[in-house]
C-alpha cells in the first residue's frame, strides 16, 4: 500500500529496505543482495498485485488447539527461493 498506492518510496528502495538493510542490521553478511558469493534468497513477485490477504485465525499451535494466532496469506508471490532452491 505504501509503495504502490501512496508512492512513499520507489519499489527498488522498498526491496532494499526489506532485504539488504535487514541483513546488514542483523549482521548477516552473505544475505540480502543478489551478488556473486551471496546466498541466493529470492522472492519472485508481481509488483502490481503483491499484497497481504485478509486476517484469518489459525489453530495450528502445538498446545493441542486451545490457542490460535492471526495470519495473513500473501498474494502476488509466485515463487520463493532459499539458497537458490525453490521452497
Amino acid at each position: 500500500r505504501y509503495v504502490r498506492a501512496r508512492r512513499a518510496m520507489p519499489l527498488e528502495v522498498a526491496c532494499k529496505r526489506l532485504s539488504a538493510d535487514v541483513a546488514d542490521f542483523w549482521g548477516i553478511p552473505d544475505r540480502g543482495r543478489l551478488a556473486r558469493g551471496q546466498v541466493a534468497d529470492i522472492v519472485l513477485f508481481d509488483a502490481a498485485t503483491i499484497d497481504r490477504g485478509p486476517e484469518e485465525l489459525a489453530f495450528d499451535l502445538p498446545d493441542g488447539g486451545r490457542s490460535f494466532r492471526f495470519v495473513r496469506r500473501s498474494r502476488g508471490v509466485h515463487e520463493v527461493f532459499v539458497g537458490g532452491a525453490s521452497v
